[in-house]
């Protein structure tokens, strides 16, 4: 481990960062043994804290997060040190990401946050876009309701509204929440020039695999209805045509977040800390 880097651990839901001071401390946001009380109840008595690396792991693997531009060594060490003793703890404006992140490079910022706010609202973009669609094709017929007869009579109606195709129109819905989708992985995995060059290809893999994934999705539900016909939507639903419809137009976003979130995941970099041999220094940790 080297003096100034930006350590963080994989706590399942959220990882926890800190700062390397380089004599086997860290710098971080600690609350002691009020910990025990969970992470998000003891972090309300947090102060910035130099603490031994093993209990800053806490018992798991710590990963160092590199950058391609940033401060290093004793610059970061110094800055990590002049915060020792802040109070202040906010877990969406001034958590330990964004202390770590501030260390590095003087950007107060927080990559969970805003990941978490991405999230919030693109999910129910998507699930707005599944119901919206639904709700069209039940409206947009003369017989209404999602039935069979109902549904079919609204995508022919929608249809005729883009230059009489029903099969465009059920693609247009399709696409819909698969737009949505997309956009959010965009946001989640956006492009960070401050991150290495290995970190900004896996980004950029998985924003290729999400709308590889989305295209993909489309084009299945495409086929589906080409081949059973749109009645035969009814077959993926299990008897149900409003069931169908609504993985048919779930499907390829669904598609489209695994394809990409997967992707990131297998793709992006990862430098751990290597454990010191028993008899070695305390110095030759990797």
């Amino acid at each position: 481990m080297a003096c100034g880097d930006h350590l963080f651990v994989d706590m399942g839901f959220y990882s926890h960062h800190g700062i390397d001071l380089g004599d086997g401390t860290v710098a971080h946001w600690w609350a002691g043994s009020t910990e025990k009380l969970g992470p998000l109840a003891a972090k309300t008595s947090a102060v910035v804290q130099a603490t031994p690396l093993s209990e800053f792991a806490a018992g798991r693997l710590v990963q160092v997060r590199e950058y391609a531009d940033g401060l290093v060594g004793e610059a970061v060490r110094q800055r990590a040190l002049r915060q020792l003793g802040r109070a202040g703890y906010d877990l969406i404006d001034d958590n330990c990401e964004h202390f770590a992140t501030w260390c590095k490079t003087g950007i107060h910022e927080s990559e969970q946050v805003k990941d978490a706010l991405a999230l919030v609202h693109g999910l129910p973009t998507v699930g707005a876009s599944i119901v919206g669609g639904m709700r069209l094709v039940s409206l947009a017929g003369p017989a209404g309701g999602m039935s069979i007869e109902g549904a079919l009579a609204g995508i022919h109606s929608l249809g005729r509204c883009v230059g009489g195709n029903p099969a465009v129109a059920f693609v247009m819905l399709s696409a819909a929440p698969s737009l949505a989708a997309l956009t959010t992985v965009e946001q989640v995995i956006n492009d960070d020039p401050l991150s290495v060059h290995a970190e900004r290809a896996a980004r950029a893999a998985g924003r290729g695999a999400a709308a590889t994934g989305a295209l993909l999705g489309i084009a299945c539900v495409m086929i589906a209805a080409a081949t059973a016909g749109l009645p035969g939507l009814a077959v993926l639903g299990g008897g149900s045509f409003a069931l169908g419809l609504a993985i048919s137009l779930a499907g390829p976003a669904l598609l489209c977040l695994a394809a990409g979130g997967l992707v990131y995941q297998l793709a992006r970099p990862r430098r751990y800390l290597q454990p010191p041999c028993p008899d070695a220094p305390p110095d030759d940790i990797a």
